[in-house]
Formats: structure tokens, sequence, C-alpha cells
């Protein structure tokens, strides 16, 4: 993330300044081992952050597959629609030929 611009987590007003994309809640000593309420408040901050971007992810790659099985859909129609002209074309020859 950018100097200077807010993470989702940064409160209103307060502007990030880590680098490794953080939000305005790390502070340096991260790997606190004590029990304290911030500590834990900061592993549950991270734990959760971990768990938003790997929901964009997801939704980025499930995006992605709904492109492509949009565009397999119109393939598909296009195909099923050739297909029944011809049908119908084949239906009308048969047609002729019987009466003659």
């Amino acid at each position: 993330m950018d100097k200077g611009k807010e993470c989702w987590f940064t409160p209103s007003g307060r502007v990030e300044l880590a680098r490794n994309e953080f939000s305005g809640f790390r502070l340096e000593d991260r790997y606190d081992d004590r029990n304290t309420r911030e500590s834990l408040l900061r592993r549950k901050i991270i734990n959760l952050e971990n768990l938003v971007k790997e929901l964009i992810t997801r939704i980025k790659t499930m995006e992605k597959d709904n492109e492509i099985m949009k565009a397999n859909t119109e393939v598909l129609e296009k195909n099923f629609d050739d297909l029944k002209k011809t049908f119908v074309l084949l239906k009308r020859k048969w047609k002729i030929l019987k009466i003659k």
C-alpha cells in the first residue's frame, strides 16, 4: 500500500505509515507474546486482515470464472441457434423430398 493512503482498517483521519500493507493499528512490536488486551486485539486484527485478503482473492477468482462462464454460455447459445436453424432447414428439405 502506498504511503499516505488509508487502509480499510485505519481509523478515519489517521494515515497509514506502515509499508507492508499493515493497518494503522499495528505497532512495531507485532510479535508481542504477552496476552494483554492490546496484543490480543492486534492478533485478531492481523487474522481478520488475512481473512479479508483471502476473501478478496477468492472473489476475484470467482469473477474471472464468471466471465469465462458467460463467454462460454454465449458461444453455446450461438451454436444452439445455428443447430436449430440447420434442423429446421433439413426438416423442410425432408418434407419437400417426401412430397415429390
